[in-house]
């Protein structure tokens, strides 16, 4: 069994790295996508180290674990960075392609602002200021806004619709 349970376990960390691939590409790197993610890195490497390895320690996957928990709590590479690296660009990146920041701030869109985005611009833009207002990184969201408001209220403040891939 020990032999073999590295090997069969192979092609469901393929299935596992597929998986949130997917989810990244389509939605972005949240907090939880990263954990994931750095499951599925730590859960890959401990694989290959017993498969290869001639001498297998079990010490290992503690200290591994602690590891890259470790690493993932701080600094640039941390899962609150990232996190939020990504969600602000994607509410970003469909707004500065349009024109419709204004000074690299986001302001309140018109209804002609609007009729630019096309719906998959609508679903990113909606998603990413959902996530971000209800997140803690509501703070920094708040400096690229041009208006003062409260997180509860930004869909109607900033004039964009609520809207999903449903």
């Amino acid at each position: 069994f020990n032999k073999l349970f590295y090997y069969l376990l192979t092609p469901i960390i393929a299935m596992a790295f597929v998986a949130i691939g997917r989810r990244i590409s389509d939605y972005g790197i949240t907090e939880e996508r990263y954990i994931v993610l750095l499951i599925a890195i730590w859960l890959a490497g401990i694989t290959l180290y017993f498969i290869f390895s001639k001498k297998k320690n079990i010490i290992t996957i503690p200290l591994s674990l602690m590891s890259i928990t470790s690493l993932a709590a701080f600094g640039p590479w941390g899962i609150y960075q990232v996190s939020m690296r990504s969600q602000m660009s994607r509410l970003i990146q469909p707004l500065e392609q349009h024109h419709l920041l204004q000074n690299g701030k986001i302001r309140p869109l018109k209804r002609a602002d609007l009729n630019l985005l096309d719906s998959n611009d609508k679903i990113k833009i909606s998603g990413a200021l959902e996530y971000l207002a209800q997140t803690e990184h509501r703070k920094y969201l708040k400096e690229h806004l041009t208006i003062n408001i409260d997180s509860t209220e930004i869909f109607k403040a900033l004039n964009i619709p609520y809207t999903t891939g449903v």
